[in-house]
């Protein structure tokens, strides 16, 4: 058993865990094999897809991608996947805190090319998908990040007018059809402005919810948007 002195120092000092795999951490943001797997894999910029930084010069964007930046954290694995969906149908809200840090160090990366935002964005959620969760965990992402870097986040920018079905399930064809019309301008938009925005997602399956967010943000006045993600699908 657990002597006292040990469950004392785990209540002052809990052990904190890796936020992509949950392995327990010695130092830093990320355990040494999920460090090596950001390392290695980046997304692209044009469409978001993840491949090896090796085979980059081999990679062809899928026919249509959107020409915004995107970025994101990781390629979609196995066991981030479980933690964003603990995260996104099983009430877990307090995961979203986790991933600040690992955002805010990928925006680093990107804004270190002279780059600057002036809000955060979250792709929302509709109203009847909202009330059955309780929250939108794309929102609380964004918080988190804005914790870490100190910028606004614009919650109401977008709106989410058409309850639509899961990306995942639909063909790119299905997927285009189906985010017609998702979204229009909410009440925020005058926010932004002339504005840099930062577009904040959990997954970036293809890029078509972004892309469509990122339409009402840039007809609302946005000079420009940049799509963050925790977890974006990898190249087939």
């Amino acid at each position: 058993p657990m002597r006292l002195t040990q469950k004392i120092a785990r209540l002052l000092w809990p052990r904190q865990n890796c936020p992509v795999c949950g392995a327990p951490l010695e130092e830093g943001s990320l355990c040494p094999r999920c460090r090596g797997i950001l390392a290695a894999y980046a997304a692209c910029p044009r469409c978001a897809c993840f491949t090896p930084l090796e085979r980059r010069p081999e990679h062809a964007c899928p026919p249509g991608a959107e020409t915004a930046a995107m970025l994101a954290c990781f390629p979609y694995m196995a066991e981030l996947r479980e933690r964003l969906h603990r995260l996104k149908y099983h009430g877990k809200a307090e995961i979203a805190a986790d991933f600040g840090p690992l955002l805010a160090e990928r925006w680093r990366e990107f804004a270190a090319n002279k780059i600057t935002a002036a809000a955060i964005v979250p792709v929302p959620l509709h109203p009847a998908r909202f009330a059955e969760r309780g929250y939108n965990q794309s929102e609380l992402l964004a918080r988190a990040l804005a914790r870490e870097i100190g910028l606004p986040v614009y919650a109401r920018a977008v709106s989410r007018v058409k309850n639509t079905a899961p990306q995942h399930e639909l063909s790119p064809a299905e997927r285009a059809l189906n985010l017609r019309g998702a979204f229009a301008a909410g009440p925020d938009i005058a926010k932004v402005r002339g504005q840099n925005i930062i577009l904040l997602d959990d997954i970036i399956t293809t890029g078509a919810t972004a892309a469509n967010c990122a339409a009402v943000l840039r007809a609302g006045g946005a000079a420009n948007v940049y799509v963050l993600a925790v977890a974006a699908h990898a190249a087939k």
